[in-house]
């Protein structure tokens, strides 16, 4: 009995750690650009919606979880849309 509850607990151990680390494995990646190509930009609510009233200035750095179409989703150093076009 107590084989059996040691293998049952192994099992469930081995099946706890590859569900955390498929969760790791689809995390997305955080990238920090600083913008070069503008002397400010507005960061929006949404992709293309409107402004929060924050503004991103020339030099300054983001870190942003998305950047493949014209719209990146920033998480720092605030939380938004910006134009990726703009940065480098």
């Amino acid at each position: 009995m107590r084989k059996l509850l040691a293998s049952g607990f192994t099992i469930f151990a081995v099946l706890g750690i590859g569900i955390s680390a498929q969760t790791t494995a689809s995390a997305t990646t955080q990238t920090t650009r600083w913008l070069c190509g503008a002397d400010t930009v507005d960061v929006r609510y949404s992709a293309g919606g409107a402004p929060t009233g924050r503004i991103v200035y020339y030099g300054q750095t983001v870190e942003h979880d998305s950047g493949a179409g014209t719209w990146w989703h920033i998480t720092s150093p605030y939380n938004g849309y910006v134009l990726g076009q703009y940065f480098c």
